[in-house]
């Protein structure tokens, strides 16, 4: 196993438990690293040479090494077994009432790389470094063989692995997945295609959130759901007896909305728009009584996966916050999500501040809530905390 050594300083936070190590943090000559293979397994020391851990390499990755063990063992089927089960047994005694979870969260469950997603009894899998992607074949058996699923499908259609040098890749890996899969969460069930859908199928990580947007509203009151995708927020509000507007560019979703409405018997309660979210609040202004909603729910795709983009990013919840208002009753709600790992939790509160500021209104923090435990967040690994919902009464 060939070396990587590190500058001086550079070991703490690795000995912390941090996985990744950027091209600045490497004292070992780039020359030198060329009898490397990419995708291998290195030895990880400080700058005295001192073994710190064992990583995986790529000279392509703007991350060169991601550490998968403290300890100076091989990075083979076995590593991966022992890990995998360990972490589906962890995943065993989270309590959900659903049949979907994600069963193995990257970094978080020490896995650089890897996403699991069972919905049902079947996987959608996700392969996003090169580390991972050289033992996906073993990574496919060992799931079959450990979580037992009827049908493992891989959705590594992300841009990040062109960052890994690797291609797009999707596709049947076991067994046999059908086109549509059925989960549910509580009494509720939706349509999951695994095949096209946005990330892995669903929003799995939104779930208790929807639980929570079900107890703010009530049978007649009115509740709107921007960037509502396959419409799951959509049909939790229609649960508790609200009517429901949904509003999504994409047509694919609005059509799978509908479809979830439908095999819930909620055609009645909800109604989907196929528009883009922007345009549809600044023609609301313009109604003679436009409409005053309980709750508005806003959870828009990662506008900005990168920290310049942050600023931009923090004005765009400005503009849904200061468009959406008028729009709220008085004693509604405004939940605001973001899925951006650099937007912290106090610029989404200042965009909000400033769009209540400008209408001379109160807003009162209800709750802010994170990811649930199935997405795990380790302390030591700040890119594992991504979801971020602020709760937000007009009082």
């Amino acid at each position: 196993m060939q070396r990587i050594r590190l500058k001086e300083g550079k070991q703490k936070k690795i000995l912390n438990n941090y996985p990744w190590i950027f091209r600045d943090d490497i004292a070992t000559h780039r020359k030198d690293r060329e009898s490397i293979e990419d995708g291998s397994a290195v030895s990880v020391c400080d700058s005295q040479n001192n073994f710190i851990g064992v990583g995986i390499y790529n000279s392509r990755s703007h991350i060169p090494v991601r550490i998968y063990s403290r300890q100076n063992i091989p990075i083979d089927e076995d590593f991966f077994y022992n890990r995998i089960k360990k972490i589906l047994e962890y995943r065993k005694a989270i309590k959900i009432s659903s049949n979907a979870m994600r069963l193995v969260h990257g970094e978080a469950d020490f896995i650089p790389g890897l996403m699991v997603d069972q919905y049902d009894r079947y996987l959608s899998v996700q392969f996003r470094t090169l580390g991972v992607d050289r033992f996906r074949a073993a990574i496919t058996n060992i799931l079959a063989d450990l979580a037992k699923p009827d049908g493992i499908y891989e959705r590594s259609d992300m841009e990040s692995r062109q960052e890994e040098g690797l291609e797009l890749s999707s596709g049947l890996l076991f067994g046999a997945v059908p086109e549509e899969i059925f989960i549910r969460e509580n009494e509720l069930q939706f349509i999951v295609d695994v095949k096209k859908g946005h990330k892995t199928g669903f929003y799995l990580d939104q779930r208790d959130n929807r639980s929570v947007v079900r107890s703010l509203i009530g049978r007649g009151e009115k509740g709107l759901d921007l960037f509502c995708y396959s419409g799951g927020f959509s049909v939790a509000m229609a649960a508790s007896g609200a009517e429901v507007t949904g509003i999504d560019s994409d047509p694919q979703a609005v059509e799978a909305a509908a479809r979830n409405a439908g095999r819930n018997l909620m055609h009645d309660a909800c109604r989907f728009d196929c528009r883009d979210v922007f345009s549809f609040l600044e023609q609301r202004p313009s109604l003679a009584e436009p409409q005053k909603y309980q709750v508005i729910v806003m959870d828009p795709p990662a506008i900005a996966k990168r920290k310049e983009g942050i600023p931009k990013l923090k004005w765009t919840y400005w503009k849904l916050l200061h468009d959406s208002i008028p729009m709220l009753r008085r004693g509604g709600y405004i939940v605001l999500s973001s899925c951006a790992y650099h937007m912290p939790v106090d610029l989404m509160l200042e965009a909000a501040r400033f769009a209540s500021a400008d209408h001379g209104v109160r807003l009162r923090v209800e709750r802010i809530t994170y990811q649930p435990p199935d997405h795990p967040w380790i302390l030591q690994i700040p890119e594992t905390l991504y979801l971020k919902s602020l709760y937000l009464q007009l009082v």
